[in-house]
């Protein structure tokens, strides 16, 4: 039974290291970018979703190392059109649910950050 529960163990963090590294590839387009992304103890699936919300290294590195959780990533990507609505979105929104609200009623970046 032991033996068992190592090799499951080992199993599952033997593929844990294989799936940043993909990600952090697929999210960075600087070396050094990869490697901070691969070095940092966040989970994949705020990497993943910080590489899809924004276009620049600069704000995927802000996103990554402000945000709470995927989810909220993803709200602010939905709810602003500039890179500068999100990264404030990440930086000063309360809820995911404000947020979703926000970006429902108001059409502009502006009114929708003033909501939050």
């Amino acid at each position: 039974m032991k033996k068992i529960l190592l090799g499951l163990m080992l199993s599952t963090s033997m593929s844990s290291f294989a799936a940043p590294l993909k990600l952090c590839k697929s999210a960075f387009s600087y070396p050094e970018n990869v490697e901070w992304c691969e070095s940092s103890t966040f989970e994949p699936s705020v990497f993943k979703a910080c590489g899809e919300a924004f276009f620049f290294d600069k704000d995927k590195v802000d996103c990554v190392f402000k945000m709470r959780e995927a989810k909220f990533v993803s709200a602010c990507d939905d709810a602003f059109s500039s890179i500068d609505g999100k990264m404030g979105c990440l930086e000063f929104g309360k809820t995911i649910e404000k947020i979703n609200r926000c970006g429902e009623i108001y059409s502009n970046d502006l009114d929708k950050f003033d909501c939050i």
